[in-house]
């Protein structure tokens, strides 16, 4: 079977994902730092979430009816994961806000927890869709081969300079 090159959408998943991967980590990092920008951050990485839990909505649909199969623990586990993925992504995105509007230290420790947890959620992911991502890049790689001329009979319809 010839793998077809990736499509604009999966090219379009492809940037977002890798721009969520790279904002998250920035996000972390700053808030090492500057709260501001770790604020404004943290409402880009919320925002490219939403987006691509809504182009993924799909897939998350058929992963939902493979849950009963047989076979499916991979599955499952994607499933938990991602389930998990989502509630601590809320956890910290509310906190965040939270933390942003008053002076709640409980609530900034629960904020720097969450994320950590997020951090390590990240790494499961990455690595139990490993083979997908590669899968992914290559196919954004490939050229797409433009349709081959059409061919005239030597001498009909063709005049020469």
């Amino acid at each position: 079977m010839t793998r077809q090159p990736a499509g604009r959408a999966a090219r379009v998943m492809g940037l977002l994902n890798a721009g969520l991967l790279t904002l998250s980590g920035a996000a972390f990092v700053s808030g090492f730092g500057t709260l501001d920008v770790h604020a404004w951050l943290g409402l880009t990485v919320t925002a490219g979430v939403i987006w691509h839990l809504a182009l993924h909505r799909s897939s998350f649909d058929r992963v939902l009816g493979r849950w009963f199969e047989p076979r499916a623990a991979r599955v499952r586990l994607r499933m938990v994961l991602n389930l998990l993925f989502v509630i601590d992504f809320g956890a910290l995105a509310s906190s965040g806000v939270i933390v942003s509007q008053i002076y709640a230290p409980a609530v900034t420790r629960f904020h720097s927890g969450a994320a950590w947890i997020f951090v390590g959620l990240v790494g499961l992911h990455l690595i139990l869709n490993a083979r997908w991502i590669g899968t992914q890049v290559r196919r954004s790689q490939m050229v797409r081969k433009s349709p081959a001329p059409e061919r005239h009979p030597a001498g009909k319809g063709l005049s020469h300079p």
